[in-house]
């Protein structure tokens, strides 16, 4: 499938919108400021109107351009707060519980974008003990722009660390703030600007690309929106002509009974250990589906309660059914696994697993050192 690179550039800058003052989404409440450097304060607001900036005791005069744009800059100012700042023009903004401490840039692929969410249960005290309101983060959204820079973010807001809040934190970028914390014991804010899977070259400007001719020629298409629209709707054609084909030649779905159904004789089958890639085993070199199967038995005292199936990681895709009963799926490799199995399902003694592996390309498998266990409970 042909690739396009996305753009996405962000320039911290709000766009004209007649009357009043204008902030960009970053400049709100509950922000960190950098201590002990100059702030730069800036927004819109009506053509060569007068702007005043309150902070910290100190007063800042400036007036708006012709195209209504201004800025400040702030005096160097020592780590603490909560403080209150007061932007005032024909208008008046109040921005509350702002704090000051070391604010760092945090960018890249699915390690940076990575949320808490996905190791919560690697860390469970963690996520129970979350409470740090001198800890933020500014999760920027993801907005994919082929023709310029942006004058503001699509959204957004400063969130402090807490049990409900933790989970959207970057995984990378907490662990990172938090060792930070701890030694430096100054408030610590995040800008999390992160999209997997995106190239180096989809976060450059177009002038830093003319060295770049080929990654240059590709930025121009892309600023055609019916080049782009061609493009994905060729690849989502691709995309479900090879699903639909896979599907109408799945042994496992066209058998009766089907190969998730408990009552198929699975016992001609070759057996494979796991976590393991079939590259390694039989049948090698396969793109498409593959099935596995496992029976285990079960005492009573693990039945007839919720459990969770964790199934590590899987290349590519899954899906899974106990005792016939389809649990669950997960579109491609990079989730853990980690499925909800109701209390009705589970039985005592035998119980069918089956999974269903779709490999896109290269190895096929179980990616080894992940949990692969049943849980019910205390029990495993």
């Amino acid at each position: 499938m042909k690739r396009f690179w996305l753009f996405f550039l962000v320039n911290l800058m709000v766009l004209p919108v007649a009357g009043g003052i204008r902030l960009p989404h970053l400049i709100s409440n509950g922000m960190v400021l950098q201590r002990d450097k100059p702030i730069k304060i800036w927004g819109w607001a009506n053509s060569r109107e007068k702007i005043t900036v309150i902070f910290l005791g100190k007063t800042y005069n400036t007036r708006a351009d012709d195209e209504g744009e201004w800025s400040v800059d702030l005096m160097p100012a020592r780590a603490g707060g909560p403080y209150t700042m007061s932007i005032m023009a024909s208008d008046t903004i109040e921005i509350k519980d702002i704090l000051l401490g070391d604010v760092w840039f945090c960018s890249g692929q699915s390690n940076m974008v990575l949320p808490i969410e996905r190791v919560r249960y690697a860390y469970p005290e963690e996520v129970a003990r979350a409470e740090n309101d001198h800890f933020r983060q500014f999760l920027v959204n993801t907005n994919a722009v082929f023709t310029e820079p942006q004058k503001d973010v699509t959204g957004g807001t400063w969130s402090p660390v807490n049990p409900a809040t933790i989970l959207r934190f970057s995984a990378t970028a907490y662990f990172f703030a938090k060792s930070l914390f701890e030694k430096y014991h100054v408030p610590i804010g995040i800008i999390n600007a992160s999209v997997g899977g995106t190239p180096i070259q989809a976060w450059m400007s177009r002038d830093a690309l003319k060295n770049f001719p080929v990654y240059l020629g590709e930025a121009d298409q892309c600023k055609d929106p019916e080049y782009i629209s061609r493009i994905m709707e060729k690849e989502k054609k691709q995309a479900q002509e090879w699903y639909n084909t896979i599907r109408a030649s799945d042994k496992g779905l066209l058998h009766s009974p089907p190969w998730y159904d408990p009552s198929f004789d699975d016992s001609q089958w070759p057996v494979m250990t796991i976590p393991s890639f079939w590259e390694e085993k039989e049948p090698a070199q396969i793109n498409g589906v593959v099935w596995f199967r496992k029976t285990i038995v079960l005492p009573e005292n693990f039945v007839h309660k919720p459990a969770s199936l964790l199934l590590g990681r899987i290349i590519d895709c899954d899906s899974v059914y106990i005792n016939g009963v389809f649990i669950g799926t997960t579109s491609y490799q990079y989730p853990p696994r980690r499925y909800n199995v109701p209390g009705n399902i589970l039985k005592p003694g035998e119980n069918t697993i089956v999974i269903r592996v779709i490999n896109f390309r290269g190895r096929g498998g179980f990616i080894k050192d992940k949990p692969y266990q049943l849980i019910a409970e205390n029990d495993t």
